[in-house]
């Protein structure tokens, strides 16, 4: 054996009460800790007037009630007693998990959650290959995803190569060719769940120094809800930083000298397929996103700058907007508008109250530099992923310090050009965080591959009560003071 992983599993490091993530030959022979976060539970539970039974080792019920279960006897409520239940009862651990999680929705109930599953193995739903520079997921069905090669600013001759990905019920993935009659160099899904082409701009529309022998062309994309109707296209640019926010796209513009060492971009520009309008000076920006609908976000290049906000409808700056004036290198919303996630420059997160404009806790490290989408939230806040600079995917209960989970993903640069000129080759976030295209980290001699992570929650829970197989019988629901809540499993 060589000890390399497997090239078609991520390596994982699961983050959870004892060393139960770790490889038995690595655990640790120490007890397992006790952590507090389990309170957060009991106190929700006997807020609700709930009993919480659970047994010792050798089967003898531990109960307590109302505020002395909470901070009373704290040693015998954690994570560790659920363990000790999982153990002596006849309860299948993954039933138990689900209706802990689904009564008090938590960071160490889910970690709880996953680590009964078996880890990110276990909700991991499809592998997929390919030496792609981009995966990108349909917005309206996370089962289909584009896949495609990027070829810098050379010749667009990649239709033949470029990918849709399907994942069918039984965990296969099915591949067919993305648009092979159009010419294009990079293909991805927009925010109306139809396919962005991007095309190698005609010779007669190039411009500046670069001639129709030049292998550094400018790009043009298709701006219309649906591109087979062929009727707008942006005017020729090279697209360095880039997002299409209903229709209209917006971009932070590279130097055309293919050889230029230049590190600041040239334009911020909006194009809706009738000309390019040029909103601000390129160089106080590094990227350009959209985290909210219908605006797009420029961050500023250094701490000294700050966050801008221009509509998408009326291409105007909006100084007054939520996300406006913020001194963060990058950052995400929740669906539900309710929180925001930033990215300090000394790459820690820090959580916002959108309602009062509070910044609650802060969590985590993270280097966002060249990542298309470092960091996502789910619909109610509660969940982020972020991908790292170096490629590791790690996912979060929002405001824990410590991570749900960690994969080891791989990232680099993009394909003939540096970083300046296209975002890092590197792992996919979908919509609302719900799921995850982990990029493995590259093996010689082997395909790439790509893990296909489900993280909602709310499906590990249904994973979990089809594993079990049942749901708690009325007399169990009692015995774990479960009996007023809705059950988890139905």
């Amino acid at each position: 054996m060589s000890g390399r992983p497997d090239p078609q599993r991520p390596t994982v490091e699961l983050i959870g009460p004892g060393d139960a993530g770790a490889p038995e030959s690595s655990r640790s022979t120490q007890p397992p800790r006790r952590r507090p976060g389990l309170l957060a539970l009991l106190a929700i539970l006997a807020a609700a007037g709930v009993f919480l039974t659970l047994t010792t080792g050798d089967g003898d019920p531990i109960q307590r009630e109302g505020e002395e279960a909470a901070t009373g006897r704290a040693e015998l409520h954690s994570l560790d007693r659920l363990d000790a239940l999982v153990t002596a009862g006849s309860i299948p651990a993954e039933l138990l998990a689900a209706e802990v999680y689904r009564a008090a929705p938590g960071a160490d109930t889910l970690r709880f959650l996953l680590r009964s599953l078996g880890g990110v193995d276990a909700v991991t739903v499809a592998t997929a290959e390919g030496s792609f520079d981009l995966v990108s997921f349909n917005p309206r069905d996370l089962d289909q995803m584009a896949a495609s090669r990027r070829s810098g600013y050379g010749p667009a001759e990649n239709q033949n190569v470029n990918e849709g990905w399907l994942v069918t019920s039984s965990g296969a993935v099915l591949t067919s060719p993305l648009a092979p009659g159009v010419e294009h160099d990079v293909v991805h899904y927009n925010d109306y769940g139809s396919l962005t082409l991007w095309s190698r701009a005609d010779d007669d529309t190039a411009t500046g120094s670069n001639s129709s022998s030049d292998d550094f062309a400018p790009r043009t994309v298709t701006l219309s809800p649906i591109p087979s109707l062929n009727d707008r296209r942006s005017d020729p640019l090279y697209p360095s930083r880039t997002v299409i926010v209903d229709g209209t796209l917006f971009a932070l513009t590279g130097n055309p000298d293919y050889y230029s060492n230049a590190r600041e971009f040239l334009s911020l520009i909006a194009d809706r397929g009738d000309g390019q309008v040029v909103l601000a000076d390129g160089a106080r920006w590094a990227w350009v996103d959209s985290p909210m609908k219908d605006v797009a976000v420029a961050y500023p290049v250094d701490k000294d700058g700050a966050t801008a906000v221009w509509s998408a409808e009326t291409l105007e700056r909006i100084d007054d907007h939520p996300l406006a004036g913020r001194p963060y290198r990058r950052l995400a919303v929740s669906g539900n508008g309710t929180t925001l996630v930033g990215v300090s420059f000394d790459g820690t997160l820090e959580v916002v109250d959108l309602g009062t404009d509070r910044v609650g806790a802060r969590f985590g490290q993270l280097d966002p530099g060249g990542i298309v989408a470092p960091i996502t939230l789910n619909n109610d806040g509660t969940i982020a992923i972020t991908v790292d600079h170096d490629g590791t995917v790690t996912l979060w209960w929002v405001g824990d310090p410590e991570p749900i989970a960690v994969i080891d993903g791989d990232a680099g640069p993009p394909r003939l050009v540096s970083e300046y000129r296209a975002p890092r080759v590197s792992s996919a976030v979908a919509p609302d965080a719900e799921r995850v295209a982990v990029r493995n980290a590259a093996q010689a001699g082997v395909s790439t591959t790509w893990s296909i992570v489900d993280t909602n929650p709310a499906q590990w829970v249904e994973t979990a009560c089809e594993r079990a197989g049942r749901r708690l019988t009325s007399g169990e629901r009692v015995e774990l003071g479960l009996d007023l809540l809705p059950p988890a499993c139905p």
